[in-house]
């Protein structure tokens, strides 16, 4: 059963994980005057603790325990998507029955420290605060980075305008679109099977294929335009002053050059498709940039299901007219 020491809000919170009660009880009386613990009797129990209480900062774990063991934990934290979870110190209790193959394993598992039964009061607490402290620093930088990209504008991979800045100046377009009684389009792009190609092929060749599409996107638009990346793999474009004929030739250019970039992987050369979805004023009369995305992306959504390499288009587009969006 999980027990919960009650303490004051400045304490730090340890999560305590051992099936011996006995051992529970020792690391209680010596952390609990400077530490707010809470108490899992395995390892199921304990990953149940820490991911729906935010407010731990170390985890105190035993390796040998029933249901869920030290290292079954360990590997659940550190593969966690969740990057609190993560990164968070695990402290492993080990005794003279763990050997040297178990200590390896801990450790290759991701464990950040080790105690050793029984335990030196001195050595305890001496852990557990220096853990504490790595833990509020990590926590302070996070939220320092937090707060820095709220207020920047360009993503930080790809060089482009942020999904934030992104909407500020689509209302800036749509604003002037308005005023002017001219044209506005909105293009939406997602790479097809792009969570495949990261499986298959890892971080850095899916990041390498984001900036290369970002690379593309830039290259074809005008200094007016926006380009932004707006999720993963997903893209937005903003067009002032277009037309039909000039939106579809740009998003037909845009979509050739990336189905016939050859992406390199390890181990061959991967050639990936877009699907697209267009919206323009012409379909939202009353100049409203959120019913305009919507649009989009419910054209892009068809160009999905329609098994990618497609772009939809909210309204009929002709691309015989001669102005290019490009010109």
């Amino acid at each position: 059963m999980i027990q919960e020491e009650t303490s004051t809000e400045q304490q730090a919170h340890v999560l305590v994980v051992d099936d011996s009660r006995l051992m529970r009880v020792a690391i209680k009386r010596i952390l609990q005057q400077d530490y707010q613990l809470t108490e899992a009797n395995d390892g199921e129990q304990g990953w149940e603790m820490l991911i729906n209480d935010d407010s731990i900062q170390v985890v105190i774990s035993d390796l040998t325990m029933p249901n869920l063991d030290g290292f079954g934990l360990l590997e659940k934290i550190r593969s966690s998507d969740d990057e609190r979870i993560k990164n968070i110190p695990v402290i492993i209790i080990t005794g003279d029955e763990d050997d040297e193959v178990k200590k390896t394993r801990a450790f290759d598992c991701g464990a950040s420290d080790f105690v050793t039964k029984p335990f030196d009061s001195v050595m305890l607490r001496a852990r557990t605060k220096a853990h504490v402290q790595h833990d509020e620093t990590a926590r302070k930088l996070t939220a320092a980075t937090s707060a820095l990209e709220e207020n920047t504008t360009i993503d930080p991979l790809t060089g482009l305008a942020n999904k934030r800045h992104f909407f500020e100046r689509g209302q800036e377009c749509i604003a002037f679109a308005k005023r002017h009684n001219t044209n506005m389009s909105v293009i939406l792009l997602e790479v097809d099977l792009f969570d495949i190609f990261f499986i298959k092929n890892g971080q850095e060749a899916a990041n390498k294929v984001t900036k290369t599409i970002a690379s593309i996107l830039s290259s074809n638009l005008r200094k007016e335009d926006t380009a932004a990346r707006i999720g993963i793999a997903k893209f937005a474009l903003i067009l002032v002053n277009s037309n039909p004929s000039g939106v579809s030739n740009l998003a037909s250019r845009i979509q050739t050059e990336i189905h016939e970039e050859a992406f390199s992987t390890p181990k061959k050369s991967d050639l990936l498709t877009v699907s697209m979805g267009v919206a323009s004023t012409g379909v939202v009369p009353d100049y409203d940039f959120e019913k305009i995305m919507s649009v989009a992306g419910e054209q892009l959504a068809i160009a999905i299901e329609k098994s990618g390499n497609t772009i939809e288009y909210a309204q009929e587009v002709s691309a015989e007219k001669t102005t290019s969006v490009q010109e």
